[in-house]
């Protein structure tokens, strides 16, 4: 957590689920927190392949790249905490049902306390408009505006907090089909403006 919270410019990205990520009966938290230090942390997560840490890897760089001063550190997080299961209680990928998206709205409801506590100044959301839903109900006042040409199905500013930017697009599985670049320069644009201007 130090190593982030130190950064000049903090990143939290946001992906879908869990994806059976960590699928292990013995969930402890030190052993959830070991896992996602050795993943995580150590950089391992950019050599194990899939689109979306090479998206997460991508905007990473050129952040740095356009702020070549300033300290910029990354953190990883999901908008769906609790995994999707088959009927033997094996992880699944996708969307998990109603059921257990209500679980977590009812008694794992942490994502704003998540980022009170790390404290970013830009969050990225690389979860499409399919599950704005799930946004609107941890941010119940939230709003959105486009940016650029984009609809704002396709990239949104959002608005969650008076401490951070915040942004909504497509899953990096998406942008790298349909100009990834075009998106990512209009971010890194929309930061740079805010940073100088406060809007």
């Amino acid at each position: 957590v130090n190593r982030f919270t130190n950064g000049d410019i903090r990143i939290m990205f946001f992906g879908q689920e869990t994806n059976s990520w960590y699928n292990h009966i013995e969930s402890r938290v030190n052993l959830l927190q070991n896992c996602y230090d050795e993943f995580f942390t150590n950089g391992y997560c950019y050599s194990y392949g899939g689109q979306f840490w090479n998206g997460v890897n991508k905007l990473k760089s050129l952040i740095e790249k356009e702020y070549q001063t300033k300290k910029v550190t990354t953190i990883w997080n999901n908008i769906i905490k609790i995994g999707k299961a088959n009927k033997l209680g094996k992880g699944e990928k996708g969307r998990p049902d109603n059921a257990i998206l209500e679980i977590e709205r009812k008694y794992f409801n942490i994502i704003q306390s998540e980022i009170e506590i790390l404290n970013p100044n830009i969050i990225i959301f690389f979860t499409g408009p399919n599950y704005d839903d799930i946004l609107k109900d941890i941010f119940i006042d939230i709003k959105g505006d486009k940016i650029s040409d984009f609809t704002e199905r396709q990239l949104k500013k959002i608005n969650i907090s008076n401490h951070c930017i915040a942004y909504r697009t497509y899953h990096p599985n998406f942008l790298y089909r349909n100009g990834i670049d075009n998106y990512f320069n209009a971010i890194i644009t929309d930061i740079q403006k805010t940073l100088t201007t406060g809007k």
